[in-house]
């Protein structure tokens, strides 16, 4: 293999979309933890809060100030879960980039739906599933990027099951 023949190839597996997009999905939910807000709190004339983009800290902050109106899951989830979550889809899909073995993709799908249901559950908290649908307007980029990166990650673990693979993998 000449050198220009290795460049081309170095090149072409990097930039390839196939090759990059099972990157998103673990970068998606860091983005969502430490980046833009996951919530909009409109502004609350009895309690006299004002309207507020909340980012994933502030909900956290908020939780844990007022521990009595959040659910245990939601607390843990706001404090520790979804941290452990996004390194544990960091792991499995470098696991799975690296080594290519089916298991990595049987647990990046079961993983991710434990991971969405989780993250679905710990957000709604205390609130009615009616309210939930009827407040989504106020999602914000930060939930989404967060929940579309499980979304990625459980389509990144059928995507692999699917693959033809040699025996052994």
């Amino acid at each position: 293999m000449t050198s220009t023949t290795a460049f081309k190839t170095a090149t072409e597996s990097t930039t390839n979309p196939q090759t990059l997009w099972p990157i998103l999905a673990p970068l998606s939910m860091w983005v969502g933890l430490l980046g833009p807000a996951w919530v909009y709190a409109p502004a609350n004339i009895a309690a006299q809060t004002p309207a507020a983009d909340l980012n994933f800290a502030a909900l956290a902050a908020l939780t844990s100030a007022y521990p009595e109106s959040a659910t245990s899951l939601q607390t843990s989830y706001l404090s520790w879960l979804a941290w452990a979550f996004a390194a544990i889809a960091t792991a499995l899909v470098v696991g799975l980039r690296v080594t290519g073995k089916k298991i990595f993709g049987a647990l990046a799908l079961v993983g991710g739906i434990v991971m969405y249901l989780t993250t679905l559950l710990a957000m709604k908290g205390t609130y009615s599933w009616s309210y939930v649908i009827d407040n989504f307007s106020n999602t914000r980029l930060g939930y989404v990027a967060y929940a579309g990166g499980i979304v990625a990650m459980i389509v990144l673990g059928v995507r692999s099951l699917r693959r033809s693979s040699s025996i052994g993998n």
